[in-house]
């Protein structure tokens, strides 16, 4: 029991949380220049590196902000209990996201976020940041995309929510 606990523990602190070469408060100034992926909770890595497996696969040029968010609600473990609570269907949202990337064509993959996944990446680290913590959950994403994804404001605008409201 106690050997399980420290692999457990081992892989907590050193394997999904390795030490940031820079703070927090310091990143995003020069966001060309600085590895965001650092500042990424393992779930929220995962999701990311889901979406560009799913661009990959499918040839799309770009990174689409809705991959982003489709990847997030799949990974983050309270996006079910946030949704209830807001009287939102997540299955129909995904289904609507699914069926959005699932339409998209490309040509030739490239590993390049879109304008919009790029914003929503430098907000959710801004969230981050005011909120003291170390790393971008996937639940900072999803925030993110409530202002910017306009299948996810839509559901939002049906519900009679505000962005704030999922925050």
């Amino acid at each position: 029991f106690l050997a399980g606990w420290e692999i457990n523990l081992f892989f907590e602190k050193k394997l999904a949380s390795p030490k940031l070469k820079i703070k927090i408060k310091d990143a995003g100034a020069n966001p060309e220049k600085d590895n965001l992926a650092e500042f990424l909770t393992l779930e929220a890595a995962r999701a990311v590196w889901r979406a560009i497996d799913f661009c990959k696969k499918k040839k799309l040029s770009e990174i689409p902000s809705e991959a982003l968010l489709y990847f997030s609600l799949e990974e983050w473990a309270r996006a079910d209990f946030v949704f209830l609570r807001a009287l939102l269907d997540i299955k129909e949202i995904k289904k609507e996201l699914w069926l959005y990337l699932e339409s998209q064509k490309g040509e030739k993959f490239s590993e390049k976020l879109s304008d919009d996944s790029q914003k929503v990446i430098l907000t959710a680290l801004k969230i981050t940041q005011k909120n003291n913590r170390e790393r971008i959950t996937p639940g900072d994403i999803v925030t993110c995309q409530s202002r910017i994804d306009p299948t996810f404001k839509k559901y939002l605008v049906l519900a009679n929510l505000s962005p704030e409201d999922i925050e």
